[in-house]
């Protein structure tokens, strides 16, 4: 495989970036690459709109009152002065910033997925998504729907599906499945497009002795993951109207069978696939289909990285009491990683206000022109300098006084 090409970032795209941000420091964190590139060719004394301490500005209730006027909503309030918003929401001074508009969805707005597909499709990748709408992202993560909204161009099953059904209204019986080929699945379930196709439809009429009938289309354009979904909503919508369901396997987006194009599951395919997980409940969660597969063939126990999964549920009370047992985030961490790790994810690491905050013991130097040309008369030769004192060195090599320290006849002897 190839190496992957360097980005060449130009001026103007990291003007562009930079205009994002009220501060040094919020565009370094965000976007280090971009930052990185500006201070190097120095842009960064182009970028006039920046506010120097901009975290540092000690919020009252006044100037976040005044601050907070320049907004209509608290949305715009929380991205346009960021640390403004931190500190009325925390004090409980939003409610007193009448004029504002709460622009907030309603209670369960963001488990639909219509709407999570509309806010997504703003958006062209997942990045995107999780650097614009992280509530919407998270959501869509946790619901299994990322690869439904942004569907993976290498992915061999990544085909346009159809949901359809076949309505037997004499027995009120139905049958709801999946295709990639709507002609093609259409004569399997009459029995003519091969005698080793299996079709519950087929088994059905035969029993019956009556005609195949038309089925009926409910979504079509559907991504692999999206059909699971829309199958499972229109089987659903039968169930609760009383139908027989002659749907032999499970739907839903572990279960599909994927239609008439099924993944065959050899052993080798098999244990490509048990390379991505650590765990088998991981592996059974995001591959049901091969994990059921290797398990009915005996094939798991051949797969020694995966690991039973007996570890705890870290909730909040949980992570609060075990954090209680240490003195520093680092004690945290090296004493109980899986915790340390929920609550740094769900952003509980704040609430430990005893955790004692630890100062390195060696403090970085500040490396200027006279303590580099200070240290780098120590060593007779640059590599010797690069070897014993790399700081140092990569200072002066980033500000061209190698050339000094160490005259042209020296610099070859690097190593």
């Amino acid at each position: 495989m190839g190496k992957r090409a360097r980005h060449i970032w130009t001026r103007e795209e990291c003007c562009s970036l930079a205009k994002k941000y009220k501060c040094s420091s919020d565009f370094k964190k965000i976007e280090p690459r971009a930052y990185k590139a500006a201070q190097k060719y120095g842009w960064l004394k182009d970028y006039v709109w920046f506010i120097p301490h901009y975290h540092a500005i000690k919020w009252t209730y006044e100037t976040c009152y005044s601050e907070a006027q320049k907004y209509s909503s608290r949305i715009d309030f929380e991205n346009g002065n960021e640390s403004a918003y931190k500190r009325a929401l925390k004090s409980g001074w939003l409610d007193d910033y009448s004029w504002m508009i709460l622009q907030q969805k309603p209670k369960g707005y963001w488990e639909n997925l219509d709407n999570v597909k509309e806010e997504a499709s703003k958006y062209k990748s997942r990045v995107e998504l999780y650097r614009n709408n992280q509530k919407v992202y998270e959501t869509a993560r946790k619901n299994g729907w990322l690869k439904l909204l942004y569907p993976s161009k290498s992915d061999p099953l990544a085909k346009i599906r159809c949901v359809y059904s076949y309505e037997f209204l004499d027995f009120n019986a139905v049958y709801v499945g999946l295709t990639v080929d709507k002609e093609r699945r259409h004569l399997q379930h009459k029995g003519e497009f091969g005698s080793k196709i299996k079709s519950a439809v087929l088994d059905f009429v035969r029993d019956k002795n009556i005609p195949v009938p038309d089925p009926i289309y409910w979504f079509e354009n559907c991504t692999m993951e999206e059909s699971k979904i829309r199958e499972k909503e229109v089987l659903d919508m039968y169930i609760e109207d009383g139908w027989n369901i002659l749907n032999k396997a499970k739907t839903g987006i572990n279960h599909s069978s994927l239609g008439s194009s099924e993944y065959k599951w050899t052993k080798i395919r098999c244990y490509n696939e048990a390379l991505k997980y650590y765990t088998r409940t991981g592996f059974a969660r995001k591959a049901s289909s091969a994990y059921v597969k290797a398990k009915k063939s005996g094939w798991i126990d051949d797969y020694f990285w995966l690991k039973e999964d007996n570890h705890k549920k870290w909730t909040r009370n949980t992570c609060y009491k075990e954090a209680k047992k240490y003195r520093t985030k680092g004690d945290f961490c090296s004493g109980s990683h899986s915790a340390y790790q929920t609550a740094s994810k769900n952003k509980w690491l704040d609430d430990y206000f005893w955790f004692v905050k630890v100062k390195p013991k060696h403090p970085p130097r500040k490396w200027w022109y006279d303590s580099c040309k200070e240290e780098a008369m120590k060593y007779k030769t640059r590599g010797e300098f690069a070897v014993k004192s790399k700081g140092a060195y990569d200072v002066s090599r980033k500000n061209g006084w190698l050339d000094e320290f160490y005259p042209e006849k020296h610099k070859n002897q690097f190593f």
